[in-house]
């Protein structure tokens, strides 16, 4: 399970929560034809935090950067989830019961699919555990795959 191709890169930018700042992250990633699968966005006292999941996101961190946007890379572990009530409880369950702290999270629903984006510490931990439960932990392709 430590396939490279199972490690899924989010992009993190930090930014100042005003006008235009989403446009100019969006339209940079836009003209360089990188399309954004998955967003959020999280703010507080002026200041946010923008996840992104990019089709290429080495290219996306390379050409943020040299436009002087403080981006970094996470890698975090995404799994399809059952689209009933309870099908994340079932995961979260998994999750406490193998003494693994989820640090943040989100999901989305896309073409029947609902795939949640975990990130923790020990990514290859928690994809094991969730490999050996019988959950569907997603390779990069996968999860851009929506």
């Amino acid at each position: 399970m430590a396939d490279i191709n199972y490690e899924i890169k989010l992009l993190a930018i930090f930014a100042e929560n005003k006008i235009g700042e989403l446009s100019r992250v969006s339209g940079i990633l836009a003209s360089n034809q990188i399309n954004i699968r998955w967003v959020t966005i999280a703010s507080a006292n002026g200041y946010g935090v923008v996840k992104l999941l990019v089709n290429r996101p080495d290219d996306a961190f390379n050409l943020l950067k040299q436009n002087g946007v403080p981006v970094t890379i996470i890698k975090v572990t995404a799994v399809e989830v059952e689209d009933r009530p309870g099908g994340l409880y079932a995961i979260a369950k998994c999750l406490a019961e193998n003494k693994i702290n989820v640090h943040n999270s989100s999901g989305y629903v896309a073409k029947s699919r609902a795939i949640l984006l975990i990130e923790v510490s020990d990514n290859e931990a928690v994809r094991n555990c969730l490999t050996k439960n019988n959950f569907k932990v997603l390779n990069e392709q996968e999860a851009l795959s929506v």
